[in-house]
């Protein structure tokens, strides 16, 4: 047999690899980073939905950094968005407590959340899905999706970024 057979025969096991068995790397961690809480380094809102959909139904701390596309409200809960559309399955939504609305406000004023439309955020926050079921006359349907949730505990782990 021929050395190049031997090399071709050697690769075989490798090319038949899925993407999902090569092993991954480990995000860094910045040690002292958000309040000296350990937290994987940046990740993108796209990889904290994916990550968020393989954890479920437990939550993972990370940050994130992304633009503000769109911010709302509901049941006293303040949300920024990560995309246009909050059912985008890219989407990321901060959820801003009323505790953190209320430390908001006396720093940025009443309308802190449209003013962050448009401006880059860093974010340090417990990432989770969160079924969303659709109502008809106040009562689940049957039907839903999936949103992820980012809860914002404080003030100091949601950063404007110039």
């Amino acid at each position: 047999m021929r050395i190049s057979h031997l090399i071709f025969l050697a690769g075989l096991p490798l090319a038949g690899m899925a993407a999902a068995d090569m092993p991954r790397p480990v995000a860094p961690t910045l040690p002292y980073d958000f309040d000296g809480r350990q937290v994987p380094c940046c990740i993108s809102p796209e990889e904290a939905v994916m990550r968020a959909a393989s954890t479920a139904p437990a939550a993972f701390l990370a940050k994130t950094a992304f633009t503000v596309r769109a911010q709302g409200q509901d049941h006293g809960l303040v949300f920024l968005n990560s995309e246009l559309d909050y059912r985008d399955p890219r989407n990321i939504s901060l959820v801003l407590s009323p505790r953190v609305q209320a430390q908001l406000r006396y720093r940025d004023g009443d309308d802190f959340a449209r003013r962050l439309v448009g401006r880059n955020i860093m974010a340090i926050a417990a990432f989770k899905r969160v079924r969303i079921d659709f109502t008809v006359d106040g009562r689940p349907s049957g039907k839903y999706y999936y949103q992820t949730h980012a809860r914002i505990r404080d003030i100091d782990d949601l950063r404007i970024v110039e």
